[in-house]
């Protein structure tokens, strides 16, 4: 992210969507799953995950305009998995400036030079809509679906995660929380992702965020690498959810099973 808000943002020329109050959607887990299980999926169930944190500034961690990387969410969301029963190696990539629109070629690169990974959670698109608030969001949307698509292509999991409540969106007119409320719904249905996470209300507090209202500050990166980690779970292993329901109702059935033979057994009774 490196530009100055300065006008109004036009989300798109169609109607705005409802807000969302979901912070995980999985509603395209079962076209995900339907697809032939790919090597890296099957990996995911015995070692740790290999997830790529791809993005702009906010995922290398810049603290402001002129900072550097220097705090990514990235090792805090790595240790916080680990509360969640998942072990995984979190590699970030992120480009100060980087729009979704010329993120492809980068994308490929780092999927084709830095090895097998097994997901990518993508976070880009605020500087397409920075850089160009007064436009439709739909190129955006565009190239966010074509990253997606890169990355399922491969066999990855692809999780999208929407826009955090950046203060700088509450500024110069941009309608706050109501346009990115309406820029997430439209991530979260359009971008073709295997699932999306809704970061609203995760960075809550001033102290989150730097004095330029774009980037985060070091505790905001690592109360956000925190906050993604459960959703992140979540996401990464819908199967072990599903394996848990299918053995209790196993035990279940076992359990019923159990009942019925012991309530039709003969009672014996003394001479």
């Amino acid at each position: 992210l490196c530009v100055p808000v300065e006008s109004a943002l036009c989300l798109s020329q169609r109607a705005p969507v409802p807000p969302s109050v979901a912070r995980v959607n999985f509603h395209s887990f079962p076209t995900a799953l339907a697809r032939p299980t790919s090597p890296s999926r099957r990996r995911m169930a015995s070692k740790p995950v290999r997830l790529l944190a791809f993005g702009d500034s906010l995922t290398a961690g810049w603290t402001s305009f002129s900072s550097g990387p220097k705090s990514p969410y990235a090792p805090h969301l790595e240790r916080a998995l680990t509360a969640h029963s998942v072990a995984a190696h979190v590699t970030a990539v992120g480009e100060a400036g980087l729009s979704a629109s010329r993120a492809l070629p980068s994308l490929r690169r780092e999927l084709a030079h830095r090895g097998d990974f097994d997901a990518c959670l993508i976070l880009l698109g605020a500087n397409d809509v920075l850089s160009a608030p007064t436009e439709p969001i739909d190129g955006m949307l565009e190239a966010l679906r074509a990253l997606h698509v890169e990355c399922r292509s491969r066999g990855l999991r692809s999780i999208a995660v929407g826009f955090p409540d950046h203060p700088a969106f509450a500024a110069s007119g941009l309608r706050g929380s109501g346009a990115l409320a309406a820029i997430n719904d439209r991530i979260r249905d359009e971008a073709d992702a295997d699932g999306f996470i809704d970061p609203h209300g995760m960075l809550p507090r001033a102290a989150h965020w730097s004095a330029d209202r774009v980037h985060m500050t070091a505790e905001g990166y690592r109360t956000f690498g925190g906050a993604l980690a459960a959703p992140v779970a979540r996401l990464l292993l819908p199967e072990r959810r599903t394996e848990r329901a299918g053995r209790r109702a196993g035990e279940r059935v076992l359990r019923s099973r159990e009942g019925k033979q012991g309530a039709d057994e003969p009672v014996q009774r003394g001479d």
